[in-house]
């Protein structure tokens, strides 16, 4: 690039003042808690222009979304073009809807826009339940301060101005990447800035960008391979314990942690140390308070981790009536049971796989060591069948 002129210019400061919050939220009563089902994910009610009720996950590293389902259900035509991404390296087509009203419990947001997303099946299942009507994100957080209470499964919600925290808990600093909010934290030793992200619902994912730069690629990337799902597809990474992750004041240790190499998508960032979710979160009640950029953790005593899965395989839900084997552990049990990359899987443990989420299969392969499940499967379309005996992967 060659520059050939340039001048000094005086700017108007107003031109980089924080935009005020628009008037379109009410609170009832100037607080409204509402239950939230919290299995890993965080999933609310709402209603949208007066109907519903409709599940949504709640994601801090996310937009408010519809499914083109959802949107059709409600009447909403779509309009416009654009692409959007998450964890994993895809991409997906995004439109855009106008929503009227939006309510969560006594809470109404007027005239909203969402994007129109085809979110992966595998996102918005919930076994024999209706799936996911989208996400719920960034404009409520941008609007409201908001509490999350993982023991107690609510959600408390209070407009910006009138919110102040009570009580016991630390204050952490919040800053944000585009939409998701980042704490300093450190892992071994190492500093970095932490995504606080409720749309992972399970253990911390590291950037390897940031752990090249600090040394810690080699003994994450010699941990236990698997695969996760996002709404960019899939991701591969290494499940390993790590020494020591710290947020706050809080230090966890041997926390299980995977090692992400993603070259693109939300687990590629050049300047993020890792990204945190349910199992550093659970272990708080949480508030969010955009307007002061503060993050509050109250310590909430009692979250016990699930284990690492036990099966020695990946699994993803592409549609109701089975699950497809994306990975298997060489030497691990599902290998042993004689398992195959690409087979499906159709029933287990005398369950449909209609009748079972993605996390009912997560709680069946996270039982004890020695545990048999009976498994229905189909290879190249040929029935088989075939015990696998769990065992731990991950001391």
């Amino acid at each position: 690039m060659e520059v050939e002129r340039y001048e000094r210019a005086t700017i108007d400061g107003t031109a980089f003042a924080r935009p005020s919050t628009p008037d379109d939220t009410t609170v009832a009563e100037g607080a409204v808690t509402v239950p939230a089902e919290i299995d890993g994910y965080i999933t609310i009610e709402a209603t949208i222009n007066g109907r519903g009720p409709l599940a949504f996950l709640f994601d801090t590293g996310g937009h408010d979304i519809l499914t083109p389902e959802a949107a059709k259900a409600l009447g909403l035509q779509p309009a416009g073009a654009g692409t959007s991404g998450g964890a994993g390296a895809g991409q997906l087509p995004v439109q855009y809807v106008s929503v009227d009203r939006l309510q969560v419990g006594g809470v109404e947001v007027r005239n909203q826009h969402f994007f129109t997303i085809p979110l992966q099946y595998n996102t918005v299942e919930r076994g024999p339940r209706p799936p996911l009507a989208g996400i719920l994100g960034l404009e409520l957080l941008e609007r409201m301060a908001i509490r999350i209470d993982y023991r107690a499964q609510t959600m408390t919600f209070w407009p910006l101005a009138a919110y102040r925290h009570n009580g016991a808990g630390e204050a952490l600093p919040v800053t944000f990447t585009e939409d998701i909010p980042l704490v300093r934290g450190t892992l071994n030793g190492a500093a970095g800035d932490f995504a606080v992200d409720t749309g992972n619902g399970g253990s911390t994912v590291v950037q390897h960008v940031w752990a090249e730069r600090n040394g810690l690629a080699g003994p994450l990337k010699a941990g236990v391979r698997m695969f996760s799902f996002g709404s960019g597809g899939r991701s591969e990474n290494w499940a390993s314990r790590l020494p020591g992750i710290t947020i706050g004041s809080t230090t966890f240790r041997r926390q299980i942690g995977r090692y992400a190499e993603d070259t693109r998508g939300a687990f590629s960032s050049r300047t993020e140390a890792a990204n945190i979710g349910t199992e550093i979160l659970a272990n708080f009640v949480v508030d969010f308070d955009y307007a002061r950029r503060r993050m509050w953790l109250t310590p909430s005593p009692g979250y016990a981790p699930p284990p690492f899965p036990r099966s020695g395989m990946s699994l993803a839900k592409a549609s109701p009536d089975r699950f497809t084997v994306v990975n298997v552990l060489e030497n691990g049990p599902a290998a042993e049971a004689g398992i195959r990359e690409g087979d499906a899987l159709l029933a287990a443990g005398g369950r449909s796989a209609h009748d079972l989420s993605k996390r009912d299969l997560l709680r069946l392969f996270t039982q004890a060591p020695g545990t048999q499940a009976a498994l229905r499967m189909v290879r190249d379309g040929r029935p088989s069948s075939a015990t696998l005996v769990l065992r731990e992967l991950l001391p």
